[in-house]
């Protein structure tokens, strides 16, 4: 990476403006490439209306009355072990609660003979691909990122669209709540995303303050609002150069 982007700075500092998709990934261009052009952040346009439309398709599947939901491929990467793990943890302690599971890959097959060996077939439902996983984000308490590692999670930023607070152990996260708050970010280690997830379970009265902010911060992930900051990116860079 830091090779491509050296062998590419003759051409970047002729450029008026670089956009990250992201302010992690603004971080890591900056430290790398030293760049002194105009860099700013501008996230992946979210197609709202689509993730609004799925959200009301119905499901076929029986779930749990009360779940948590996590969304991605089922690779190790994604932590989906650990937050079964937990799970089981905080049903033993009596927390009652589903875990739905939405997405296919190469650990399937481990996470079924762990959900087995863990005696949770009941309350953990590996829903495999879904094209629409909207409708299981907006039927759940609240979203889990349990990753290892992350980019900008793309399925916290539609969970919060939907106005679902967030539960993540990556702190990439953290940027998509603004200055609101949309849930909770934890440290990346088993204990402290347990901690979150019961506090997001037992604090009811957090909970609904994480719930109203990820409602009031998900007009901030609307297509017409995200098209416009865009719009001004543009629009400034044409003005400088008049």
């Amino acid at each position: 990476l830091r090779g491509n982007i050296l062998a590419s700075m003759e051409s970047l500092n002729r450029q008026d403006r670089i956009i990250c998709v992201s302010q992690w990934a603004e971080r890591a261009f900056l430290e790398v490439s030293g760049c002194k052009q105009p860099v700013c952040v501008c996230y992946n346009p979210l197609d709202s209306e689509k993730v609004l439309a799925g959200a009301n398709e119905p499901i076929t599947e029986v779930l749990p009355e009360k779940y948590i939901c996590a969304v991605g491929r089922l690779s190790k990467e994604k932590g989906f072990a650990r937050l079964i793990r937990i799970h089981k943890k905080l049903q033993d302690d009596g927390l009652e609660h589903g875990l739905v599971i939405v997405g296919d890959g190469p650990e399937k097959d481990h996470l079924k003979q762990l959900i087995a060996e863990l005696g949770v077939r009941d309350s953990v439902i590996l829903t495999g691909y879904r094209k629409n996983p909207y409708c299981y984000i907006a039927g759940s308490l609240f979203t889990v990122c349990s990753s290892f590692s992350e980019g900008l999670h793309m399925a916290s930023m539609e969970s919060l669209c939907l106005g679902v607070p967030v539960v993540a152990a990556y702190p990439t996260v953290a940027e998509l709540f603004g200055n609101v708050c949309c849930g909770l970010i934890t440290e990346n280690d088993d204990n402290s995303l347990e901690a979150g997830v019961r506090k997001m379970l037992t604090d009811s009265q957090f909970y609904q303050q994480a719930k109203n902010g990820a409602l009031e911060r998900s007009r901030a992930f609307r297509a017409e609002t995200m098209i416009k900051e865009t719009e001004q990116i543009y629009d400034a860079v044409m003005e400088g150069r008049k």
